[in-house]
């Protein structure tokens, strides 16, 4: 289950609404470049939110190709449940 973004609105914690339409005009005119973060998309896993990304690392270090256990990332100081990515691809290399 992917969570659904916050609605923003002029009376928005976030940020204000013309705010945001400026934000957007400079992502569509190329002279701001968005980086996004991790926890912008979670799933529920087990019942419990977890990032996307490392829901991807948990299955990915499962396929017969990676195979990738606690022990490959002990190494890196870090279990499979919360491997990232980079670490399951980096104990796989």
């Amino acid at each position: 289950m992917v969570s659904a973004p916050a609605q923003l609105t002029d009376q928005s914690p976030f940020m204000a609404k013309k705010d945001w339409d400026l934000l957007v005009s400079q992502i569509q005119e190329r002279k701001v470049v968005p980086v996004i973060g991790p926890d912008l998309i979670t799933v529920s896993c087990d019942g419990k939110p977890m990032p996307y990304d490392r829901y991807i690392a948990q299955r990915l270090a499962q396929l017969p190709d990676y195979g990738v256990t606690d022990a490959d990332l002990e190494p890196l100081g870090v279990t499979l449940e919360h491997a990232t990515l980079n670490d399951v691809r980096w104990v796989s290399a």
